[in-house]
């Protein structure tokens, strides 16, 4: 399936950009054009609050980043990190974030 269709997919069945988290293995890097969309009202996690290298493929090469958690922008990202495994060939992402309650 062309990357563009799938992320016209994802696009059209997120319908909030508040207090939202859009996560999984979209297989496209972070700079992907496709990435427009949500990058308008989403932050990247681990862009924002990662330390080391985004990219979570590394069976081969290139390597890539093309697992994301993208945090809507009223939540706080306070950490994000790799975790590698030898289960997998990709890197999981562990990520903190802060909600205030209180506005819900």
């Amino acid at each position: 399936m062309p990357r563009r269709w799938e992320m016209e997919f994802i696009d059209y069945q997120i319908d909030a950009s508040e207090k939202t988290i859009v996560l999984g293995d979209f297989n496209l890097p972070y700079e992907s054009v496709f990435f427009k969309t949500i990058r308008k009202n989403f932050n990247h996690a681990f862009t924002k609050k990662g330390i080391g290298f985004r990219e979570t493929w590394f069976y081969n090469l290139p390597l890539f980043s093309i697992d994301h958690i993208w945090v809507s922008k009223d939540i706080e990202i306070l950490k994000a990190e790799k975790v590698n495994t030898q289960k997998s060939d990709h890197s999981m992402i562990k990520t903190y974030v802060k909600v205030d309650l209180h506005l819900l």
